[in-house]
């Protein structure tokens, strides 16, 4: 099955992603692509 040019945009896309707690660095340049019909690998 194709769905033509909307398979290869992302569904989710998070990029850069940066989160502080004070002075405690937690995530620093998360970037995630997730695509439509993507599965968890379980």
């Amino acid at each position: 099955m194709s769905l033509g040019g909307a398979a290869a945009e992302p569904l989710v896309h998070v990029k850069d992603f940066h989160m502080d707690f004070g002075d405690t660095t937690a995530i620093e340049d998360l970037s995630v692509h997730v695509r439509a019909g993507a599965t968890s690998g379980r």
